[in-house]
């Protein structure tokens, strides 16, 4: 019977001090360091690109992108030393990049 007790108490004691271990951690909510202005959003995905009208954009990138169905406003982009796309859609105040090839495959933008 003692055993069991001592079992118990031990079980007891490990519990509640790994209760207490967790409640001591502190999270931050948010970083602040990787938010970023629409605009400073926009310069750092939009950086040596210039603005072109949809009838610019090649056959394969157009095809995607009315199949893509994006909601919004879109601005297409060229960059200006490769033969590559953005297609910039925003809706109300959030703003999404989507970035091709002039294939019509998409590159990944790690921002």
């Amino acid at each position: 019977m003692k055993k069991l007790l001592f079992m118990l108490c031990l079980a007891l004691s490990a519990t509640a001090y790994a209760q207490e271990d967790t409640a001591a951690v502190v999270v931050k909510q948010g970083d602040p360091e990787v938010r970023q202005t629409p605009e400073q959003l926009q310069e750092s995905n939009l950086k040596d690109m210039t603005k072109i009208t949809t009838a610019q954009l090649p056959e394969a990138v157009r095809k995607v992108v009315s199949n893509a169905h994006y909601r919004g406003t879109q601005t297409y982009y060229k960059r200006k030393d490769k033969d590559e796309y953005a297609i910039e859609v925003k809706e109300g105040e959030v703003s999404s990049f989507h970035f091709y090839n002039k294939n019509g495959q998409p590159i990944n933008k790690q921002q």
